[in-house]
């Protein structure tokens, strides 16, 4: 679509449509525009603008769909500016100081400027926060929490830096020179465009969007800037960081610096005007978190394991409820080992347990992928340098003699097992002190390790599951003990849910896979050099024993 005029199921209009949405500040809707005062009544900006390259601008600086003007050169503006005087719409005092990052765009015959920001506009340590969410909504504009700090290196020297998660992103400096003529003034006023925003309002269960538009304010055609100066020098920096791959954008050369002081009408904030529909045009899919972000994490927790050091958790990625993304970023490691090499052998259950769940501070199963480099039964001992914080728990395992492709329930579960086994599973953990929610461990494969298949009978011969009992001894001493009923009721019923729950991730269980089905009491943390040994009534008896080092 190249054309202006708004598209299908938001009509036309000449109102703003931030009427619409200003209760997202806490205003009730139809008060916002009786704050007379001006927003920003005195804001300091140090601007510096730079060459880079078109591909970097629509990578990193401007919002899909939005492309980069090439009828323009590539230049990005990054602006520093603040003022302790910044009034919200019901007239509370909100200091507020960004850093942002802008770069020229066109739609159709609507030429503007879009991009994003760094917000420092809260007091304290802000590593814990992410995104601004509501102002980032209205404006069709990315917020992203960070620590700003300022300092002064001379009489008119300013330095500027971004950290963001411990990382120092950007650093930019300048001098301020001689002030700006009457005639450069004008001019600068002038010149102001419009600013292009992508606003997307998620549904409540984040399926879809309820709106997807591309929005724009008007140009600013008050006399808003009020004093300007040259800058005689400057300089900008650009580092990478989690999410924040700000080396990638090329500083070509400097091109122009300026400080200036400028006031804002709250029209300027209050105002966006829809200028096209995206709901129509294949942009209906909600993607909770970016492909980016799931990439990160996953080579988070790649990392931990190649290098044996326990990462920190990926729940400040995806926070703690995303499953979905959880078990994407699970497939992408999945996928990573199926390249180099090695076979998918089955699945595994965990946190069926109640007392597991509660060791681990969760509350529902997941599901992991078992290879076959993971099977150790046999191995009369079993290299600990393999595992970073092992746990060892005592289950009953699966063998499947059909594919399973429908739904199934706990009665009949056991029509498509061939043998059940005694086994232990020795679960992992990537994350560092298993400090893990429910998103952490899904993504983390299910804290997926090892495991031993022991004693085993045909699925003819086996005992009502939920009747028996297992007990874990470590060098002979009791460690854990409990019954089938604490696998979520029975171990046919782990089998139900895990076929059930794959099959809607768009996997089957397959003939010959090997399913774990779930620990039947507490895990037990692995000592060096330690040995084990599990029975369970009715089924058999499973040993491992684990190097000292």
């Amino acid at each position: 679509m190249s054309t202006t005029e708004p598209q299908s199921n938001i009509p036309a209009t000449e109102e703003p449509i931030g009427r619409s949405v200003l209760n997202l500040f806490g205003v009730r809707p139809g008060n916002a525009y009786a704050y007379e005062q001006k927003a920003m009544p005195s804001v300091i900006h140090f601007d510096i603008t730079f060459e880079s390259t078109h591909d970097a601008i629509e990578s990193l600086v401007l919002p899909p769909p939005l492309k980069s003007d090439r009828s323009e050169p590539p230049i990005v503006t990054i602006s520093y500016f603040t003022n302790a005087e910044v009034y919200a719409y019901d007239g509370r005092n909100t200091p507020y100081q960004a850093v942002m990052l802008t770069a020229r765009t066109q739609w159709g015959d609507r030429k503007g400027v879009a991009g994003w920001e760094f917000v420092d506009g809260l007091y304290g340590d802000k590593t814990a926060m992410d995104i601004m969410g509501p102002w980032g909504l209205h404006f069709g504009m990315l917020k992203k929490f960070a620590d700003i700090k300022v300092s002064h290196t001379g009489a008119h020297e300013f330095n500027v830096e971004v950290i963001r998660r411990g990382k120092l992103l950007i650093k930019l400096g300048l001098r301020a020179g001689d002030p700006v003529d009457d005639t450069e003034l004008r001019a600068f006023n002038q010149s102001s465009l419009g600013v292009f925003g992508v606003r997307e309002f998620p549904n409540v269960d984040y399926t879809g969007y309820i709106e997807r538009s591309i929005v724009i304010s008007d140009p600013v055609t008050e006399d808003r800037v009020a004093r300007a100066w040259h800058a005689d020098s400057g300089f900008v920096e650009l580092h990478s960081g989690e999410l924040d791959e700000l080396a990638d954008l090329p500083v070509n050369a400097i091109t122009g610096a300026y400080v200036y002081d400028s006031s804002s009408r709250k029209e300027h904030f209050g105002a966006r005007y829809i200028l096209a529909d995206l709901l129509d045009e294949h942009h209906t899919t909600l993607t909770t978190v970016a492909q980016r972000v799931v990439d990160t994490a996953a080579g988070r927790l790649s990392a931990a394991a190649a290098t044996k050091t326990p990462s920190q958790p990926i729940r400040d990625l995806i926070g703690t409820h995303d499953i979905d993304s959880a078990y994407r970023i699970q497939s992408v490691n999945i996928a990573a080992e199926l390249a180099r090499g090695k076979r998918v052998v089955g699945r595994k259950i965990g946190l069926t347990a109640q007392a597991v769940q509660n060791q681990l501070g969760v509350d529902q199963p997941d599901f992991g992928v078992l290879l076959d480099d993971m099977d150790c039964t046999g191995e009369p001992t079993i290299d600990i340098t393999r595992l970073l914080q092992p746990r060892i728990e005592a289950e009953i395992a699966f063998v499947l003699s059909h594919d399973i492709t429908d739904e199934i329930d706990a009665a009949t579960a056991p029509h498509y097992v061939q043998t059940v086994f005694a086994a232990f599973e020795i679960v992992d953990s990537r994350v560092a002190n298993w400090d893990i929610s429910l998103a952490d461990t899904v993504a983390d494969n299910a804290s997926s390790g090892l495991y031993v298949l022991g004693q085993s009978l045909p699925v003819e011969a086996v005992p009502p599951l939920s009747e028996v009992t297992m007990t874990l001894l470590e060098d002979g001493k009791e460690v854990s003990h409990g019954r089938g009923s604490d696998c979520l009721g029975s171990p046919w019923n782990a089998l139900a849910w895990l076929a059930n729950t794959s099959r809607a991730y768009g996997s089957i269980l397959r003939e010959g896979d090997v399913v774990l089905s779930g620990a039947l009491g507490p895990i037990v943390p692995v000592s060096p050099g330690g040995s084990y040994h599990a029975s369970i009534t009715g089924i058999g008896d499973v040993s491992a024993t684990f190097t000292t080092a």
